[in-house]
């Protein structure tokens, strides 16, 4: 049975308030000095990894918000069809994918306080806010320009599902990253 675009927003704002809690439990008991300690192969701090989450989510929530409140399209119950670009990010920011991080995204230099975790819990609240506000709205038939890449279209469905997916893979990698102890 295809999953339909209610399914989605639900699992997305499902996905927020789970990686929240997970992202509080892994860094739980970090002083600064462990929040922005790099790995011995110098890969991002886990304040770093939580930066990048708010700079590359930021893009597309903002866009997702402004597309859905101009062309509000009902049909929740409607399958889901992600276009080829959303499919494509989806496997390549996923938590199997190792696309690097396009210049836009790249986390600024730290070092970072518990503010970037503050900025994080804020956000995920406010995704998962616009998932429940697409509960009826048919997420594939409203479309925007990949922020990155300009030239490809692509939908909120799109937008859902490569936040799933990217999401997992850096939440991992902040709890990875936290576990380690000097």
């Amino acid at each position: 049975m295809p999953l339909t675009s209610r399914e989605l927003c639900r699992r997305a704002a499902e996905k927020a308030a789970e990686t929240t809690a997970r992202v509080r439990r892994a860094l739980e008991g970090l002083d600064d000095e462990g929040l922005n300690r790099r790995t011995p192969s110098g890969e991002w701090s886990p304040a770093e990894v939580v930066e990048h989450l708010v700079v590359s989510h930021q893009i597309y929530l903002d866009l997702m918000k402004v597309v859905v409140s101009e062309r509000p399209v009902t049909g929740g119950d409607r399958p889901v069809r992600f276009s080829f670009i959303g499919r494509f990010l989806m496997k390549a920011a996923g938590p199997d994918g190792n696309a690097p991080a396009p210049k836009a995204m790249v986390p600024r230099a730290g070092p970072y306080t518990r503010e970037v975790v503050d900025r994080f819990e804020a956000q995920q609240k406010a995704m998962a806010e616009l998932a429940t506000a697409c509960d009826d709205l048919d997420t594939s038939a409203v479309t925007y320009r990949n922020p990155i890449i300009k030239l490809f279209r692509m939908n909120v469905a799109d937008g859902f599902g490569i936040y799933i997916e990217h999401v997992e893979r850096h939440v991992r990698q902040i709890e990875e990253r936290a576990a380690v102890k000097v």
